[in-house]
């Protein structure tokens, strides 16, 4: 273990040097700064972002990973953070292979396909696929478990009651 670079060797130096960079074209712009300066300071602002990206995933991965094999932590007042399993599903077809699958199955039946359609990020309410068109929602789509990176109070266990 003693061996393994630390977080701040392996992303430390890299993102000093981009956010320091970034910072000193940017601080150097001005009202009448020239079209070249405008360009490379937007590149590097670019290169940045991209560079704050990929350190998230590696740092969300590697913290994941962390939680799955060496436990919970505690972060006080009682929180954690941990490695919660979610279920996950995903649509299995194309966009066109489902609507045309929910769409037959539903013989035309506009309200019903009204029911389905999301005005949200999603296209549509999965719930609402499951309950209308259940063979349909298991053909298309596919269920996983997966863990993400929860935090919170571990959930008090109850003492069973005594029932007669």
């Amino acid at each position: 273990m003693a061996d393994q670079p630390t977080a701040l060797e392996v992303y430390g130096g890299k993102s000093v040097v981009a956010s320091k960079l970034a910072r000193t074209l940017v601080a150097k712009l001005g009202p009448d700064s020239a079209p070249e300066d405008w360009i490379m300071a937007k590149a590097q602002v670019k290169e940045v972002t991209t560079f704050a990206s990929e350190l998230r995933v590696a740092f969300r991965e590697s913290f994941l990973e962390r939680l799955k094999t060496g436990g919970d932590i505690d972060v006080g007042d009682g929180k954690r953070w941990y490695a919660g399993k979610v279920k996950k599903t995903t649509r299995i077809v194309s966009a066109d292979e489902f609507f045309e699958a929910l769409f037959t199955h539903l013989g035309g039946d506009i309200d019903s396909l009204k029911r389905c359609i999301s005005t949200g990020q999603k296209t549509f309410k999965q719930s609402e696929v499951k309950e209308v068109a259940p063979k349909v929602h298991a053909a298309c789509f596919e269920t996983e478990q997966v863990y993400e990176i929860k935090d919170g109070k571990p959930v008090a266990k109850k003492e069973p009651r005594l029932t007669r």
